[in-house]
């Protein structure tokens, strides 16, 4: 009975992270060390997420920048749509509020140069008198896109006087009063493109095919005025002094 006080008074007295619970063969270790090499182990993952994390961050950072940089060097509107949707896709892994706060007014400026070429004008000389609202940032995207559809309407322009104009300037003498009428009926809506000078041109045509019309139906019925006998000459006659 005093071996047993005496053995748990000694348990009492040792400090109790000098015993493990648990023993291996027939040795007790410390638990102190054993605490010790489970919090390094620990903490060795918690710098190795770290720089995972720190590497990821930058990783993000890094593709921001390009996209930027990219953004800044555009030099047409369709690349501002790609730079913008890579901009989307990439902030939703950037945490930091500065990153979202650039990429935010990245993205607003983006959508003010759209905005700004949907309300480009749709006529050659209007675009040819434009003057872009933006000063800067983006002004060469918009100056690009303005020359860009320039260009598109004068090749559409081109086109077009190359179909209705060109030739009936050189044939409306020989033309007859069916193609004169098509020809009216065609360019009786003219395209919104067009420049001033152009649709001078048109109309100074137009008066040749309608004047070249005219004289087509009066020689019509002159033709055919001859080709009636005598009878029916007179009662031509008489019909057209009764509407006269």
């Amino acid at each position: 009975m005093r071996c047993a006080k005496a053995f748990l008074l000694t348990l009492m007295l040792i400090p109790k992270y000098c015993l493990q619970s648990c023993k291996t063969g027939n040795r007790f270790f410390p638990r102190h060390r054993i605490f010790r090499k489970r919090k390094k182990k620990l903490q060795d993952r918690i710098d190795e997420a770290g720089k995972q994390l720190n590497a990821h961050l930058q990783a993000i950072q890094k593709a921001i920048d390009n996209i930027f940089a990219s953004a800044k060097n555009s030099k047409s509107l369709q690349d501002l749509i790609e730079a913008e949707k890579r901009l989307e896709s990439i902030t939703s892994f950037a945490p930091q509020e500065s990153v979202l706060s650039d990429a935010a007014k990245m993205t607003e400026s983006i959508h003010k140069v759209k905005a700004v070429i949907n309300e480009l004008p749709n006529q050659i000389d209007q675009l040819t008198n434009y003057r872009c609202p933006i000063q800067s940032g983006f002004a060469s995207v918009i100056k690009a896109e303005c020359q860009r559809k320039m260009n598109e309407f004068l090749a559409k322009q081109a086109d077009w006087v190359k179909q209705y104009i060109s030739p009936v300037e050189y044939e409306v003498r020989v033309m007859n009063a069916s193609r004169c009428s098509g020809w009216l009926s065609q360019t009786q809506t003219l395209p919104n493109y067009l420049d001033q000078q152009t649709v001078k041109r048109y109309h100074d045509v137009r008066r040749l095919v309608e004047q070249r019309l005219h004289n087509c139906r009066v020689q019509g019925v002159v033709s055919m005025f001859n080709e009636l006998s005598n009878e029916e000459k007179e009662d031509c006659l008489k019909i057209l002094q009764k509407t006269n």
